[in-house]
């Protein structure tokens, strides 16, 4: 759609809106619209209460899987839900759902009903800044992960800190994504899996820490080198992220094909067998991150 420029004034530019858009939208005398600068482009955007997404969930047990469906809701952008339910002692379950939902609270409740507010807006640059504080997140877990092995036993506490962190700033890129109005469907769903992929690399090095590395085992010179390996390529997937390169790109696939031959021969020799199946299973995970890479290309 075009629209001519006219001009008002000696440096004021006018441009019309589309009647169809204002219409839909309910724009009226006064009202503000959003301009989104990128560029040679301008997004136009309009919040109104009218726009808010609402819906209703209603629970007759306490048995149902609440927990999925609020989160579910979380994930699809919804600025409000409004839930019912027969048992008041399903609203400790709620809050203890939103303890992992950023940006959610309980804004009213009855005996029999609550309604579940959105109070954060969500803006691309939060989408960003999120994305790389979880992976940042990740990464630090890989590391503490790594100076378990060396006897460090204090990161055991700090590694179940960051999990608690990691699993709601997951939710809230997730639920993200779906509130940029810039990304087109394909970009969703590669950012989906991205962020979703992500997510599971940090909480199975947290789950690798509490089920393997809390144990008083002593590791050989190469078990520990393996396991640094792993860690760096980790690190360098992250940087790859964010230069987008492609000899980078290319550096990672070598990478990966030698800590996988490097991993066999542990697991050959290692008198802890689950620490590098373990480990090979964590570079399967982290090979799913630069499938995102090759969409990039």
């Amino acid at each position: 759609m075009q629209r001519k420029v006219i001009q008002q004034g000696p440096s004021t530019m006018m441009v019309s809106l589309p009647s169809t858009w204002i219409k839909e939208n309910a724009v009226k005398k006064g009202d503000f619209i959003d301009l989104d600068l990128r560029g040679d482009e301008i997004t136009l955007s309009i919040t109104t209460d009218k726009g808010k997404k609402s819906c209703k969930i209603n629970f007759s047990r306490k048995e149902d899987y609440f927990d999925r469906i609020i989160v579910k809701k979380y994930r699809e952008g919804f600025d409000e839900i409004i839930v019912t339910y027969e048992d008041p002692t399903i609203m400790e379950k709620i809050r203890k759902t939103l303890k992992k939902l950023l940006g959610f609270e309980i804004i009213e409740q009855t005996q029999n009903s609550c309604t579940i507010g959105n109070l954060a807006k969500g803006s691309s640059e939060d989408y960003l800044q999120m994305v790389r504080r979880m992976f940042q997140i990740t990464l630090a877990l890989g590391e503490s992960c790594l100076k378990l092995t060396k006897g460090n036993k204090q990161m055991i506490d700090a590694i179940q800190e960051m999990n608690e962190t990691l699993i709601p700033l997951e939710q809230y890129n997730l639920r993200l994504i779906q509130l940029q109005k810039e990304f087109s469907p394909d970009k969703k769903i590669s950012d989906f899996f991205l962020i979703w992929n992500i997510g599971l690399c940090g909480k199975k090095w947290a789950s690798f820490a509490k089920d393997h590395l809390t144990k008083n085992n002593s590791y050989t010179k190469k078990e520990i080198e393996f396991f640094q390996e792993v860690v760096e390529y980790q690190n360098t997937i992250y940087d790859t992220y964010y230069d987008q390169k492609k000899e980078t790109l290319h550096k990672i696939k070598e990478k990966e094909t030698k800590l996988r031959k490097t991993g066999a021969s542990c697991l050959e020799t290692s008198k802890h067998k689950m620490i590098i199946f373990n480990l090979l299973r964590m570079i399967d995970r982290l090979h799913e991150i630069t499938l995102y890479f090759e969409v990039l290309e």
